[in-house]
């Protein structure tokens, strides 16, 4: 009888032996698959910091691009501005050098009717 409950006992404790065995494997199975998901994770989240750092610098460039582009814009409209003024700058030059010209052969016959009147008297 006592070897019977000894047997008892010797197979209850080799079968919590074996399953505790078991869950320990596991266990080592599972820590291990659980620090490569984290290296993974701090490989991941590495990168995504690499990417935000080149987000944000690419931001950066492109306001900075923008400044450029409208100080530009600002320019040429300038010298556009400038451009046109000099045109009716010389416009109202063309105007005048005219109308200087007729005056000048508005007084070239104003004297040569007072030399043909005088030629006459």
């Amino acid at each position: 009888m006592g070897n019977e409950n000894l047997e008892a006992f010797r197979q209850q404790y080799q079968n919590i032996h074996d399953t505790l065995k078991t869950t320990y494997e596991q266990e080592l199975v599972y820590i291990k698959k659980c620090k490569q998901t984290n290296n993974q994770i701090f490989e991941k989240a590495s990168n995504v910091r690499a990417a935000i750092r080149m987000a944000a610098s690419e931001v950066e460039r492109i306001g900075a691009l923008k400044t450029k582009v409208s100080q530009a814009y600002e320019e040429v409209q300038n010298q556009r501005d400038k451009e046109e003024k000099q045109r009716e700058k010389i416009q109202q030059l063309r105007n005048e050098i005219a109308t200087l010209k007729l005056k000048a052969l508005e007084e070239v016959e104003l004297s040569e009717e007072e030399t043909l009147k005088n030629l006459r008297e």
